[in-house]
């Protein structure tokens, strides 16, 4: 069931820089079950809750879990790890009930079907200014490029909603937000990046930082690979698996694990 090597690291296999034992990384990207609003995006989701969409995470874990994670990663900053694992233990003894977030309906129940006693929370916190980036390009003139960015908005707020509908299960949902719109979803940051002007360019600089957020994640993924045994799976917002994939697909230790390949198809 899984894919094969990436095509840079399978270059320098055949260059003989490679391993051929590598470490199994799968990023699965996933909207927001219980939705903060802290995104540029934000679609408003079913309650995960009731019991048709109970039965669809179970049939989401259900497939993951043939993955045989040996590390789940989740996105939440290591600051708040412990609080992770004493609520994660916690449900386990029949203390606690599951909450509509995504770390707990997949990624504990993932953890508990793995046998883990914990869970890792890699995720970064990046300050992204997007009002100062607009806000330079209604200063440099850039009404059109404005009107593009507003057009992009709009565009990708109508795919989001159609890929989140009430006709859709959970694992069909996930299905679009780990398919090609989402691997190929730089498109709305390049397009920000040239906001603002040469001696002010605060659409770069704002980009940068999403970038330099992103590399931070994957470098604290990286630190948990003890072993080319290893098979870490990464349960991320799928405004982030566009680089998050590129990276553990370029880089020449690790093989890149389709989500695809387990998720449910109904």
């Amino acid at each position: 069931m899984r894919t094969g090597t990436s095509c840079v690291a399978g270059l320098l296999l055949v260059l003989g820089l490679g391993s051929a034992d590598a470490a199994e990384v799968m990023v699965l990207g996933t909207f927001h079950f219980d939705n903060p609003g802290r995104d540029l995006i934000n679609v408003e989701t079913d309650d995960v809750l009731t019991k048709k969409r109970q039965a669809e995470i179970q049939a989401v874990v259900d497939g993951l879990a043939e993955f045989k994670p040996t590390k789940i990663a989740v996105e939440l900053t290591p600051g708040h790890e412990a609080s992770l694992n004493a609520t994660y233990a916690a449900w386990r003894r029949g203390e606690h009930e599951l909450t509509r977030n995504e770390r707990q309906q997949l990624g504990m129940r993932l953890a508990a079907a793995a046998g883990h006693d914990r869970l890792y929370a890699v995720d970064v916190s990046v300050d992204l200014d997007f009002d100062a980036a607009f806000a330079a390009g209604g200063r440099a003139g850039q009404d059109k490029l404005l009107a593009r960015l507003a057009q992009e908005r709009e565009s990708i707020m109508e795919i989001a909603t159609a890929m989140q509908g009430p006709d859709l299960s959970i694992g069909e949902s996930l299905r679009h937000h780990n398919g090609r719109i989402f691997d190929e979803g730089n498109g709305p940051y390049l397009l920000m990046a040239g906001l603002g002007s040469n001696d002010n360019p605060a659409g770069a600089e704002m980009v940068a930082q999403w970038y330099r957020r992103n590399l931070l994640i994957f470098a604290n993924i990286l630190r948990l690979i003890e072993s080319d045994d290893e098979r870490i799976l990464v349960i991320y917002g799928s405004g982030h698996r566009a680089h998050l994939k590129a990276f553990v697909d370029q880089h020449p230790e690790l093989t890149a694990v389709s989500p695809l390949d387990y998720l449910p198809e109904e």
